[in-house]
């Protein structure tokens, strides 16, 4: 246990309410890792379903829930409780819900993960009133539950919440075509410089879309894992780029490789 400001974080599995856990672990299962990652070549090809698109804020997926008294917790089950800005509004919703966001640092400009990591090793002296909480869903609620209820659904319930300096629903605006995506993707993203956009559809697809560049490297390393069915294939690789003098610079590491077919065929490959 740790000091956060005049709140307290604690450590990976402090979060002890085992109910609330696996709820939060099946989301982040079934919803929060199936977004597809799509740049600004795939809008017209992809996303001229009706969608709701909102900023994409750079910042930790945590969840705020009400366990004796209002938390913050990681997937990891990591806590913040107590005296904290975020909080303190969290007492106006329902106790018997839970709701994801992003924890992220307020700035001028485009938030920084980064600077999550900073504010949360800050100790007694952390400045928690840049610390900020944006939801942009609803894991499950006496109304609605994110595996089985439409977002269009849950984003109703989330409009409904009051918009605070740091406690704040994250909005997001219909599209019907690929030409409205790209057009907010263009003022959003490559004039205003945030990171990207969210996608989501009414059938449960979801997309983030991002600016993208390209770079010849080679794969350097990897790791591997287990199937189901037993069978070694790739986990995540290791990129590098090779210098003038012959040395390599590692520069990047990704767990997006692809499906297990493809994971367990470049397996062979590497």
């Amino acid at each position: 246990m740790a000091k956060l400001g005049k709140a307290t974080i604690e450590t990976q599995g402090s979060f002890s309410n085992s109910d609330l856990m696996s709820q939060i672990v099946a989301y982040r299962k079934v919803v929060a890792s199936n977004y597809v990652l799509t740049g600004p070549s795939d809008i017209e090809r992809k996303l001229g379903i009706p969608l709701l698109v909102s900023t994409k804020l750079d910042g930790e997926l945590w969840f705020l829930l009400h366990d004796g008294e209002w938390k913050l917790v990681s997937p990891t089950g990591r806590t913040i409780s107590g005296d904290i800005e975020i909080l303190k509004p969290a007492t106006a919703l329902d106790k018997t819900s839970i709701f994801a966001g992003e924890l992220h640092v307020l700035g001028q400009g485009r938030t920084r993960i980064a600077d999550v990591t900073v504010a949360l090793a800050g100790g007694d002296k952390a400045d928690t009133s840049a610390l900020a909480f944006g939801i942009f869903d609803v894991v499950s609620s006496p109304e609605v539950s994110a595996i089985g209820t439409p977002y269009s659904v849950r984003y109703e319930l989330i409009s409904k919440i009051e918009s605070g300096k740091n406690l704040f629903p994250i909005s997001s605006v219909a599209t019907t075509s690929s030409s409205e995506v790209a057009e907010i993707f263009e003022r959003t993203v490559e004039a205003a410089g945030s990171e990207g956009l969210v996608g989501r559809a009414q059938d449960g697809r979801s997309y983030k879309i991002k600016p993208t560049k390209d770079i010849d490297a080679a794969i350097l390393g990897f790791t591997e894992r287990r199937d189901v069915d037993g069978s070694l294939l790739v986990r995540s690789l290791l990129f590098g780029v090779l210098k003038d003098d012959g040395t390599w610079i590692p520069i990047s590491t990704t767990g997006n490789v692809g499906d297990s077919s493809f994971r367990k065929d470049l397996l062979l490959q590497l």
